[in-house]
């Protein structure tokens, strides 16, 4: 592990144990949110969970923020639940919804391999650089 300042672990949408472990051991997370009302729902529970393993396992668990993902700016409901997580979270940043995503998760490789120049992948880097600046 020293040989490493970041390890990223990417867990499963839903609250099992992989992803409990994960909480358990890490010391940040950035939690990505589609912008629909059954999303929100759910991150509203695994903030109930993440605050009982900061009290029961990891009191340095900290939470960075919010990645709003899926976002269509003309759908009604997705600007409401992006209002909402305006309000409630620290929004670190938009990832709109686009072909390019989902065709990466089906060829394995991420939006950033695959178009390195798409909005997306540009997001995400500029989310990176700033965890790696330690400005979240």
């Amino acid at each position: 592990i020293e040989e490493y300042d970041y390890i990223l672990l990417d867990c499963p949408p839903q609250l099992g144990l992989m992803t409990i472990n994960a909480l358990s051991c890490a010391n940040g997370v950035i939690i990505p949110c589609k912008t629909e009302e059954l999303a929100y729902r759910g991150l509203k529970q695994l903030d109930d969970s993440i605050e009982e393993i900061q009290q029961l396992v990891n009191p340095g668990l900290r939470v960075y923020g919010v990645i709003a993902t899926m976002y269509q700016q003309r759908v009604k409901s997705d600007k409401e639940i992006y209002s909402k997580l305006l309000d409630e979270y620290t929004v670190l940043c938009v990832v709109k919804q686009a072909a390019v995503a989902r065709k990466g998760v089906f060829d394995g490789i991420s939006v950033v391999e695959y178009m390195p120049t798409h909005e997306i992948s540009i997001t995400m880097t500029n989310l990176a650089d700033r965890l790696i600046r330690g400005e979240l």
